[in-house]
Parts: C-alpha cells; structure tokens; sequence
C-alpha cells in the first residue's frame, strides 16, 4: 500500500465534517438555535422536535458524505458528494454565524467565521478537483488514485 500526501490531506480536511456530523447526530438539541437563527430569515416557526429531526438528518448527510469522500475511488461519486457537501455546508455556516443578529464585534467574529469556512471550502476544492492529465506526463493523474 503506498502512502498518499493527498489521501491523508482529504482525511485532514474532512475531519470537521466527521465532528459535526456526530456531534449533530448525537446533540440535535446543541443545534437548535443555529437552526432557528436560520428559520428567522423565513419569520417562521418551527418546532423544536422538526429541528432536533433536520440536525440529525443534516449530521448524518454530513457523515455519509465525508466518509464518501475519504473512502471512495470513484471520480463521478467523488463530484457529486463534493458538491452536496458544499450545499450542505454553505447554510450551515451561516447558521453558525448569523450576521443579520449581530453588531459590532460579534459581527466581526461571524465575518472571521464565514471567512475561515470559505478556506475551508477553498482548500476542499482544490484537495478533489478533477483530474487534469497532461498527454506528455501520464504520471499527472496520480492524485486521482
């Protein structure tokens, strides 16, 4: 078996999704407020059993799809579980923090937040785009493996 920088770095990265994920499965009750500073962009109420019920859901989303990206080979799975996982994440960040809330120097914090989850999402990109092979160097292909 060999060893993979890029392996290891998928790994790395998706770590944060693994750690959300459980934590949501296992403490629904942790996200709802998230979840309601989220629903009040609708001036909507919801009960808190329906966010406790769309934590887990979105928990066990979150580890389907980091356990997708760190175990599997294929190319096409790899893409689509790419970019729900970014679908999942970019509302998911702005529940966490909800700039529309705060002033001040808790916005300044909600912006750091934001700013660090798109470096995420940046370094995420970057860790599984496609495979670009050049036809004189075959061996350009190698992190797809």
């Amino acid at each position: 078996m060999t060893f993979s920088v890029r392996a290891l770095a998928r790994a790395l990265l998706l770590l944060p999704f693994f750690a959300r994920g459980s934590d949501a499965l296992a403490h629904p009750e942790r996200h709802r407020e998230r979840g309601k500073n989220l629903i009040s962009l609708a001036h909507r109420e919801v009960p808190d059993s329906l966010l406790d019920l769309s934590s887990k859901s979105l928990g066990c989303a979150y580890l389907l799809s980091a356990a997708t990206l760190t175990f599997t080979p294929s190319q096409s799975l790899t893409r689509f579980t790419f970019a729900a996982l970014v679908a999942m994440h970019i509302p998911v960040s702005f529940a966490n923090a909800p700039l529309w809330l705060h002033k001040g120097d808790e916005r300044k914090a909600d912006c750091c937040h934001l700013a660090l989850q798109a470096g995420v999402l940046l370094a995420l990109t970057l860790t599984f785009r496609p495979c670009e092979a050049v036809p004189s160097h075959p061996s350009s292909c190698s992190h797809a493996q």
